[in-house]
């Protein structure tokens, strides 16, 4: 008999759950280097990990205290 398992929770859904980020970086040109090269305005950072990268809205989400405006590129 095929074992059947819960499905997993979203990424989305999983990072709501967590604290709030350590840094959120808004405002910004944001290049992903991903295979669609990407680029967004906004990021956020938990420990040493970037969790979440996308629009301004919806990087807010996961704003604790710290917080950066950026005027200028990030990239990798």
């Amino acid at each position: 008999m095929p074992l059947s398992l819960p499905p997993l929770p979203s990424p989305v859904a999983s990072l709501r759950a967590q604290a709030p980020a350590d840094i959120v970086l808004l405002n910004g040109k944001i290049v992903t280097v991903d295979d669609r090269f990407m680029i967004a305005e906004a990021l956020a950072i938990k420990g040493e990990r970037i969790v979440a990268v996308g629009s301004n809205g919806e990087i807010e989400k996961h704003k604790g205290r710290a917080r950066a405006s950026l005027t200028s590129t990030v990239a990798p």
